[in-house]
């Protein structure tokens, strides 16, 4: 019978920083804050691009460093490019990024393809706003649409029209 072997408890000197006064609700928000991070962590720009840093956030924050990195990406050395950077969005922002990607991939023509979402949501009578997506309408008409796509295909399997 298996038994839990918990791993000892090792006393780590660990110092949380305080509050940063910086808006970091723009691409250069989130430079500036990470900057400041690095500048309160007494490392060089040499060592903190040395290593691997996860930045985690809420959707917004990670897709401002995306963007903010991709716009440093011919900068002058590792740390202005900001290639040390991993971005990690929270788990609800993992699905709020996914509904909004498929939306935009698969939504489609209505009249060109019955198939697609924008077809389904005309038949649903659903009336929100493909650029700005409420994330459980999405998620509902994702759903439908692939329950209806399955259900379909299984009628087809079955010989019935």
């Amino acid at each position: 019978m298996p038994k839990d072997r918990p791993l000892d408890p090792i006393k780590v000197d660990a110092r949380p920083f305080d509050v940063f006064d910086i808006n970091e609700g723009s691409k250069k928000g989130v430079v500036d804050v990470i900057d400041a991070i690095r500048e309160r962590s007494t490392l060089s720009k040499t060592e903190w691009a040395s290593k691997t840093r996860i930045i985690q956030g809420d959707w917004l924050t990670t897709n401002n460093y995306r963007n903010g990195r991709r716009i440093r990406k011919d900068d002058i050395d590792s740390y202005e490019r900001m290639d040390y950077g991993e971005d990690l969005s929270a788990l609800f922002h993992h699905a709020l990024q996914a509904s909004h990607t498929i939306m935009k991939t698969h939504y489609g023509h209505a009249v060109r393809d019955p198939t697609s979402l924008t077809a389904h949501k005309g038949l649903l009578h659903r009336t929100w706003d493909i650029n700005k997506p409420n994330y459980a309408a999405s998620k509902s008409l994702i759903r439908h649409s692939l329950i209806a796509r399955i259900l379909h295909c299984v009628m087809v399997k079955n010989g019935s029209d």
